[in-house]
């Protein structure tokens, strides 16, 4: 009896940083890789019998990639306008609490440093505590809007 077949036999090329786009993350590792099949005899590679198929794949989420994948730029956050960063800030003098105002800040693509620091600065640092709903409203509020 003759137990004959084909294997594909893998080596690593290279490693580095790329962005994913399966992992939406723009820093992962990735590890560039080589394919080539080979004819077995009794499960031992004999010859080759395709080329090398080069490929890229993703460390963390182990997805294979067309080296192409490298090119790729990760998708740029949104910039907000100071229109819109206006906006938001002045509906806390309508009721809108500082973790509220923060959420919409960084929908907006704003960075959590940044946002504390825009708070801060519109209210002079000037907040109040409620004591029933655990929220922080701008001194121009006289009454939590959550707990009236």
């Amino acid at each position: 009896m003759i137990i004959w077949g084909s294997t594909g036999l893998t080596a690593e090329l290279g490693s580095g940083r790329f962005y994913c786009p399966r992992c939406d993350h723009p820093d992962s590792g990735y590890q560039l890789k080589s394919v080539r099949r080979w004819f077995t005899l009794y499960f031992i590679p004999v010859f080759p019998i395709s080329g090398h198929e080069r490929y890229v794949e993703c460390k963390h989420c182990r997805q294979p990639f067309d080296e192409r994948v490298l090119d790729l730029e990760p998708p740029s956050a949104p910039r907000a306008s100071e229109e819109e960063v206006d906006d938001v800030l002045t509906e806390m003098d309508f009721g809108a609490s500082a973790e509220k105002t923060a959420a919409r800040l960084e929908k907006l693509g704003v960075s959590a440093a940044d946002t504390d620091r825009l708070i801060d600065n519109y209210t002079q640092g000037k907040v109040w505590h409620c004591d029933t709903c655990s929220s922080h409203y701008s001194n121009k509020v006289k009454d939590c809007p959550k707990c009236r």
